[in-house]
């Protein structure tokens, strides 16, 4: 429902109600064919500027119901903070959990990376191993050499937070430390993925710049594991890009 300003209404109900009461009166004290031609071009002209303003009037309403249909179509956007445990200020946290996604060597299982929450509620369940079934790992991090973040964060476990923006649109962008003009920074940091020597591939993410940990510490469970992400040459155009070199990314709203 469209909440629309008063005054102007009651000033519209006002001009309607004054010109039929001054009518009324006027009747009343007309007597010539004069007067009442002059009463009546008078009562014209003031029925024109309430024509003329009740116009204006329906002219915002159309705008403010196609303001809300905006509102309504793009209440917000949502994205996923990887390696992180909260979201941005004055973006909400929705949940924060752990990053997880397919063992680095199997061959079945999404393919894609989620972010588990911290709270989990179950439906039926079975315990233990029932076969035919898809797994889900915890992450870690291989970085072993580090030029890239501000600490070590090799063999780390990865956290992750669901976060939403007032913004309607979110997009990551690989290959860029910062948004292009009109969007909004929400964080920026590496790309990452699998390793290209193994066999069986997950999607590319934004690792943020200065990730948090898990409080499980550095060991390698050699299970769901990010590398950097580097750009080689070919199709790929060199330049811009470089061969060999590591790829930056951010995540951007509008």
């Amino acid at each position: 429902m469209v909440v629309l300003k008063g005054d102007k209404y009651v000033l519209l109900l006002f001009l309607i109600t004054h010109a039929a009461k001054t009518l009324a009166e006027k009747r009343l004290l007309l007597h010539s064919e004069a007067d009442i031609a002059a009463e009546l071009i008078r009562l014209r002209s003031e029925l024109a500027n309430v024509t003329q303003q009740l116009g204006t009037a329906l002219v915002e309403i159309k705008s403010l119901k196609s303001t809300q249909s905006i509102t309504n179509l793009h209440p917000g956007s949502m994205y996923v903070r990887w390696g992180k445990k909260t979201c941005p200020n004055s973006t909400e946290l929705v949940y924060h959990g752990y990053t997880a996604g397919k063992h680095f060597n199997e061959k079945g299982s999404g393919s894609n990376n989620i972010c588990l929450p911290s709270d989990p509620t179950w439906l039926h369940y079975l315990d233990g191993d029932q076969g035919y079934r898809a797994t889900v790992y915890g992450t870690e991090t291989d970085i072993p050499t580090n030029p890239f973040f501000k600490y070590d964060i090799d063999q780390q476990d990865m956290p992750c937070a669901a976060c939403r923006t007032d913004r309607s649109t979110t997009l990551m962008i690989p290959a860029r430390k910062n948004c292009y003009p009109g969007w909004t920074l929400e964080y920026y940091g590496y790309l990452v993925s699998a390793a290209a020597v193994t066999y069986h591939s997950y999607e590319y993410v934004c690792l943020d710049g200065e990730p948090d940990f898990l409080d499980k510490g550095a060991k390698s469970d050699d299970e769901h594991i990010l590398h950097l992400v580097e750009g080689q040459c070919g199709s790929l155009p060199c330049p811009p890009y470089v061969d060999g070199r590591e790829l930056a990314c951010v995540v951007c709203s509008k």
